[in-house]
């Protein structure tokens, strides 16, 4: 029986015990001013649009729609701000992985654009593994790609260059790389006029460099998703315009879990798929030792 383990903002935040949290979406426009002069900066119309929707998505659909030339300079900041974050020992993905290592067949999903989750593998396995899980070992897929999935350009230099574009990626490459942390700043400070590989956080999801490589671990996403006979999801509501995340999970046969202790928005899925989903109101932490301990 295989199994996918879907997580969203939520569950980053919510394994941290100790330490710094990346923040949950509704407060990562004021964590993001308060530590980069370019998100400190902008024009008051999308501050506005920012503070008054109180979802970061609809700020971000502002940027895309009135100054998208400001897209990937705000999205390099926020690359180098999820970098920043490393787990401690006592961090709750680390028992959740250990569960999952137990079971067999379980692919790891994540919307989430830090590495905490990866820090934990290293920790726990000495690899990381970003794609299908196979041959033992866990691996995790990144939706909306990452601040260390970059394109290889052959040594180009990219300075001084704007990009504006409505349609398909501003930059593709045939060749892409899973960089370490530190080497994935380094390469970030090098290119000056660049992203890493990285949905916008607006509800299109439009990824303006590298758009081939999302596109194709969304692939996977659905092929893991098509197989399995059980999804989990911790950490993130349903959002229905997100179609590349919940249609392939809609479509399929599996069971769904769900775990929310604020889970209202999961009754619009409710209603496409019936019995096949159960909610358990539970935090994050006991998600975890719960799939720890083979209790769900």
């Amino acid at each position: 029986m295989s199994e996918v383990v879907l997580l969203g903002a939520g569950a980053s935040y919510g394994s941290v015990r100790s330490g710094a949290r990346p923040p949950l979406g509704k407060d990562l426009y004021a964590a993001l001013s308060k530590v980069s002069p370019l998100w400190q900066n902008l024009p008051r119309a999308a501050v506005q649009a920012f503070q008054g929707s109180g979802q970061f998505e609809q700020g971000f659909g502002w940027i895309r729609a009135n100054c998208d030339e400001r897209s990937i300079p705000l999205l390099r900041d926020m690359a180098l701000f999820f970098l920043s974050f490393r787990p401690r020992p006592d961090n709750l993905y680390v028992p959740l992985l250990q569960g999952a290592r137990k079971r067999s067949n379980v692919q790891l999903a994540t919307l989430n654009y830090d590495l905490m989750i990866e820090h934990c593998m290293m920790h726990l396995f000495n690899v990381i593994v970003h794609g299908p899980s196979e041959r033992g070992d866990l691996g995790v897929l990144k939706l909306h790609g990452s601040p260390n999935l970059v394109p290889k350009l052959g040594g180009a230099q990219f300075t001084d260059c704007s990009f504006s574009n409505n349609g398909g990626s501003a930059v593709s490459s045939n060749v892409y790389s899973w960089m370490e942390p530190d080497k994935a700043v380094s390469w970030i400070q090098s290119q000056q006029s660049l992203a890493p590989c990285m949905a916008l956080y607006e509800a299109g999801k439009y990824v303006p460099i590298g758009g081939n490589a999302v596109g194709a671990v969304q692939a996977q996403f659905r092929q893991a998703v098509s197989t399995a006979a059980k999804i989990y999801v911790a950490g993130t509501s349903y959002q229905a315009h997100d179609v590349h995340v919940w249609n392939p999970i809609i479509e399929s046969g599996a069971k769904i879990m769900v775990a929310d202790p604020y889970p209202d928005s999961f009754s619009a899925l409710e209603s496409k798929v019936g019995s096949r989903l159960m909610i358990a109101p539970i935090s994050f932490e006991t998600f975890a030792m719960s799939y720890h301990d083979g209790n769900i």
